[in-house]
């Protein structure tokens, strides 16, 4: 049945009793994967919502910043003292003043509950092993005019 929109409601159920499903005639009783799967077109048969067609009207502008350290194996507080300077890296700045924090312990992102973020301060809640990277990034999304 197909509405207004042009949208096709299926309205068979298969546990219907008055529903019966044969074998094909000849007596072959195979079924083929045609059987199966839906027709190669099932987007023309259940249509999804059209896409804009136009960029959108204003793009945001962020800024990234990054934390780089290594663990030592032993502590779960690093400071602004433990930067690897040699990539780049910021220092940890005030969790206030950005968007987003994520945290990457050997590449891996890792859930906000499991560390803490203050100016110049990261604690995590577990101990990495030495020598595996950590990685806090910062994300500020900047309001229009701003950059």
């Amino acid at each position: 049945m197909r509405d207004s929109n042009g949208v096709i409601h299926v309205t068979a159920r298969p546990w219907d009793i008055a529903i019966t499903f044969g074998y094909p005639p000849g007596g072959d009783k195979t079924i083929s994967v045609d059987d199966v799967f839906p027709p190669s077109g099932c987007t023309l048969i259940f249509p999804t919502p059209p896409l804009p067609t136009h960029p959108p009207e204003q793009v945001l502008k962020a800024e990234t910043f990054q934390y780089i350290t290594k663990s030592d194996g032993i502590k779960t507080t690093y400071t602004n003292d433990d930067t690897l300077m040699q990539y780049e890296s910021s220092v940890i700045v005030d969790p206030a003043t950005v968007s987003y924090t994520n945290l990457f312990i050997n590449g891996m992102i890792q859930p906000p509950i499991t560390y803490k973020v203050f100016t110049g301060v990261l604690i995590i809640d577990s101990i990495p092993e030495k020598g595996v990277p950590i990685t806090l990034q910062f994300i500020r999304i900047l309001q229009t005019g701003q950059g």
